[in-house]
């Protein structure tokens, strides 16, 4: 039995399901759960990773500054006006920016 509540104005639904090969080979019976977008969910991955840029201005910080990659103990150079890492899908940074010495 699949049970779902319709959205005001609609009476019926058509939905298309799937089982892997290793749902399908175990044959001894058990529950099985569907999931019903309401959105198209095959669609192209997004990109492995993303420039995130940020303007030093945003930080509060005018001139050049030096980035160290905290995590990977590396520095990254300097940088004026704005940093603009790429960072992988679900990824996390942490950065160091120190004001550049003259």
């Amino acid at each position: 039995m699949i049970e779902y509540d319709l959205p005001a104005g609609y009476t019926r639904f058509r939905a298309t399901a799937g089982l892997d090969a290793a749902g399908a080979a175990q044959n001894t019976g058990g529950t099985l759960q569907f999931l019903v977008y309401t959105k198209n969910p095959f669609r192209p991955m997004p990109t492995d990773s993303a420039k995130v840029p940020v303007a030093l201005a945003q930080l509060g910080l005018s001139g050049a500054y030096t980035v160290q990659d905290l995590w990977a103990g590396k520095p990254l150079g300097q940088v004026t006006g704005e940093f603009a890492p790429y960072v992988r899908r679900h990824g996390a940074k942490l950065y160091r920016l120190s004001k550049a010495k003259k």
